[in-house]
């Protein structure tokens, strides 16, 4: 076995061979909760239950739809999607899970889903009878009859199941972009990405035999899916799950949960902690105790050091410690994770000059400077994952100080479910493996090395080859430093 202090990872080359050891080794461990208005649990499933499950959907599915087929997965909140990825995977399929259209927005919802439908060559959809008659009542040219509704009242299929043993290489899920910029794009995550992914947060990510997780965050955004549902199957954890609905009605909720359920891990966007500060009055947080939250993950968009400073300064009466912050960097272009703060020390926060980050050097502000960026640091990166700062436009690799493209290379990289057109793209690829070089990803982050620290400039730059544009400018092309990451 694969030991980490206190923790056993058993053998396997994927999560599948993990789960039914599971199932096996520690049947009655719960392996999922839902707490349907964050405090209660819903439904709770144990590895046995989950096993079990898995396998009865995938004997139903295989008798539907051939290996290697991709099927979405629209589901609202709750562990009907856990089972419905699983089994899934189970059955040799490829999951795509998308965000479930809603009454309120239910044109722009199933318009979305279509389009992924289309350009994932979608061969059917695990769904519920609720969803299916939304997405029918919009007139879509989506096959329904190819949807399969997979909810509490199917039956069990579990004597048609063939059981499977993917390669590391065969493609386990495809996990979209949000599209908040262009269409959305398909990451063609393996089952090898999956495990890889997994061994680099239970490294970098400070879990041990008495971890426990807790997750808000959307199951079809890579950060809801790999570290609240996918990464404690590794672990042998249990995973707490709660809507992204209950939190946003209230904010404390989430914090309760962390105390009522003993949660050591849980994390969320910068807004989320925000969220909280502003929203959460002094006698709600007086009667917290968070001494017990570990790991306090912040991804998924910009970090702004005052959020930390002023969510840790409000509740260390409950007992947070600002070393629990631990703000990370990541994408679903690399699975999840590229880099994380290290244990038992607080956030880095640094304060560059401006004006030399305008010609594409990072250097610290000297006394007395005005105004200055404050960034914070995102730690080092995490498992095999290695990274190269290229010119965006001699694509040489960029000195010490200099600002460029982050191009990155490791055991999570994943491939894509379309050809991304753009010819710059094809050019830095070819660059890449010509020098031995990890791979441009097609967002174009750009960043800069200095003094081991790694800094992420801005998303979407505009990469501009013989005066043509490769890409859009977005507002974060004009923001001068998303955040800073110490430890290439």
């Amino acid at each position: 076995m694969v030991r980490h202090p206190s923790l056993s990872i058993p053998p396997g080359e994927t999560l599948l061979d993990v789960l039914r050891w599971r199932a096996e080794h520690q049947p009655e461990q719960p392996a999922y909760v839902f707490l349907r208005d964050g405090i209660s649990p819903d439904t709770v499933l144990t590895y046995r239950q989950l096993d079990a499950t898995a396998r009865s959907i995938a004997g139903d599915l295989q008798s539907r739809y051939a290996a290697g087929d991709r099927l979405l997965l629209v589901y609202p909140p709750g562990l009907e999607f856990v089972q419905a990825f699983w089994g899934a995977l189970y059955a040799g399929l490829v999951a795509v899970p998308v965000p479930p259209p809603d009454a309120f927005r239910a044109r722009v919802g199933v318009t979305r889903v279509q389009r992924i439908a289309e350009d994932a060559g979608a061969a059917g959809a695990l769904s519920t009878n609720q969803i299916l008659e939304l997405v029918r009542a919009q007139g879509t040219t989506i096959p329904l009859e190819q949807w399969v509704i997979c909810d509490a009242s199917r039956p069990d299929s579990t004597a048609q199941w063939t059981s499977i043993h993917p390669l590391p290489s065969s493609l386990a899920y495809l996990q979209y972009t949000s599209g908040s910029t262009s269409a959305p794009k398909g990451v063609m995550v393996s089952h090898g990405n999956m495990t890889a992914q997994s061994r680099c947060i239970t490294e970098a990510g400070c879990y041990d035999a008495d971890s426990v997780t807790l997750s808000w965050m959307p199951h079809f955004h890579d950060y809801g899916l790999v570290k609240g549902i996918v990464q404690p199957a590794w672990i042998g954890r249990p995973a707490y799950l709660m809507s992204p609905l209950t939190f946003l009605k209230r904010p404390l909720r989430w914090l309760e949960a962390i105390q009522r359920y003993h949660v050591t891990h849980s994390g969320a966007p910068n807004f989320a902690y925000r969220r909280c500060v502003e929203t959460i009055a002094a006698e709600d947080r007086a009667r917290l105790d968070l001494s017990g939250w570990q790991v306090a993950s912040c991804g998924a968009e910009p970090i702004a050091h005052d959020t930390i400073d002023r969510f840790a300064e409000a509740f260390a009466p409950a007992g947070f410690r600002r070393e629990a912050f631990f703000p990370a960097y990541g994408m679903a272009e690399y699975t999840l994770l590229i880099s994380l703060k290290r244990e038992s020390v607080a956030p880095t926060v640094l304060s560059l000059d401006p004006a030399t980050l305008e010609r594409g050097v990072v250097s610290e502000a000297k006394a007395g400077i005005a105004p200055v960026r404050q960034v914070v640091g995102c730690g080092a990166p995490v498992g095999d994952t290695r990274v190269v700062i290229a010119h965006p436009e001699t694509l040489s690799r960029c000195a010490v100080q200099q600002v460029g493209e982050i191009w990155l290379a490791g055991a999570s990289t994943p491939g894509w479910s379309s050809p991304i057109r753009r010819p710059c793209l094809a050019v830095r690829r070819n660059r890449s493996v010509k020098s031995g070089w990890p791979e441009p990803v097609p967002h174009r982050d750009i960043g800069t090395i200095r003094r081991k620290l790694r800094a992420r400039l801005a998303r979407h730059f505009a990469i501009r080859e013989k005066g043509r544009s490769c890409g859009p400018v977005t507002s974060g092309s004009s923001e001068t430093v998303k955040s800073l990451s110490p430890g290439v």
